[in-house]
């Protein structure tokens, strides 16, 4: 598809989503209530950088305004655009949920599941002390996966595995990014049921794989290790 036409594509989604009401989840009760540079860009920009594989905010702004400047002739600085991606956070979610809507439930899926979290840093190294940004949710801890000290919150995810495609989520948690995974996994049971369940060794726990077991569903640890993730999924033909 021409990257122009889908662009434009996207565009005219994102406006037809704040017609139906996601505007609602992004009013402004200031002077500023109608910006030049609208949210429908804001999202519309973000949106389709992450199509195109850029996957923080400084490339995705680097490649439109190398790329797309003429689409976007008041896109402010790359602060601004950071300050504005910043304000509407809710419409996302309910992008995110029309699109799970729109998307096939039934694909290719296979009869286990898959958990894991995953740190979305919002400070690291010396900012991690002092940051307060989303203060209410997020918190300071360490990041074993990337061993460092820093400040954000942790995403949790129950996905449905499918045939040589993405898994398919079921279940989507946020937490502190100093909460325990188990914790979190403990809050996504009520949404996985007669199931087989595989994760990493962070998730093990004698209590939780009773409860599992319970509700009719099995757990599996997978070993951090490449040899042993192979061999466990080769015996699922994935």
């Amino acid at each position: 598809m021409d990257r122009q036409i889908q662009l434009i594509g996207i565009y005219e989604y994102v406006c037809q989503q704040f017609q139906q009401g996601l505007s609602q989840l992004t009013q402004r009760f200031s002077n500023n209530h109608s910006p030049l540079f609208t949210d429908q860009e804001v999202i519309t920009i973000y949106l389709f950088g992450i199509i195109h594989h850029h996957r923080s905010v400084q490339a995705i702004y680097d490649y439109m305004r190398s790329h797309f400047i003429a689409y976007f002739p008041r896109l402010p600085s790359y602060k601004g655009y950071v300050h504005r991606l910043n304000l509407p956070g809710p419409a996302f979610m309910g992008l995110l949920a029309d699109l799970k809507e729109r998307m096939p439930q039934k694909a290719n899926l296979l009869s286990y599941h898959l958990v894991d979290s995953m740190p979305i840093v919002l400070a690291q190294a010396k900012r991690a002390k002092t940051a307060k940004i989303a203060s209410p949710l997020a918190d300071a801890s360490r990041c074993s996966a990337k061993d460092m000290a820093c400040y954000g919150v942790k995403l949790h995810m129950v996905a449905s595995a499918r045939y040589k495609k993405m898994p398919w989520p079921v279940a989507i948690g946020l937490s502190k990014g100093s909460e325990h995974d188990l914790t979190a996994l403990r809050n996504l049971l009520p949404a996985i049921e007669n199931t087989t369940l595989y994760g990493d060794r962070i998730f093990w726990d004698k209590s939780l794989m009773n409860t599992l077991k319970k509700s009719g569903n099995w757990y599996y640890i997978i070993k951090r290790h490449v040899l042993r993730v192979n061999t466990v999924f080769r015996s699922l033909n994935v």
